[in-house]
């Protein structure tokens, strides 16, 4: 699936700076899981069948808590652009991670890496480069 990402369709554009999201990526648990399905008495057998299906297939991925904690807007919690209007959705469902958003911090987090290996990179060329 494709999400809208075009400069034109957003507002209020801020770059976003690094504030160690390495170190956080790195506190985030992977967990093998199957999913919870309620099987109700008028679900159809082949509705029955699917979550059954579903419930014994193994899947992968973190908790929406624990990235709640280290990241508040990968999440379905309502997290408004201007902090002083706090009107959330009067219905939010079961907490969710979006999955795009973590995307996005990892590559903050490559980047960041990306800056520290260069850092020593330079570090450890610069004695070679004096005795040449």
């Amino acid at each position: 699936t494709y999400v809208v990402s075009s400069k034109d369709k957003k507002h209020s554009i801020r770059k976003k700076e690094h504030k160690d999201y390495l170190d956080r990526l790195n506190r985030l648990n992977i967990y093998s899981y199957g999913l919870k399905f309620e099987i109700n008495k008028n679900d159809s057998d082949k509705k029955r069948n699917r979550k059954q299906i579903k419930m014994n297939e193994l899947q992968v991925g973190v908790i929406a808590e624990e990235v709640l904690e280290l990241f508040d807007n990968a999440t379905n919690r309502y997290k408004p652009l201007d902090e002083t209007q706090k009107t959330a959705p009067s219905h939010i469902p079961s907490l969710g991670v979006n999955y795009n958003t973590l995307l996005c911090y990892t590559i903050l987090a490559v980047q960041e890496l990306t800056k520290k290996v260069k850092i020593l990179e330079q570090k450890f060329e610069k004695p070679y480069n004096l005795q040449s």
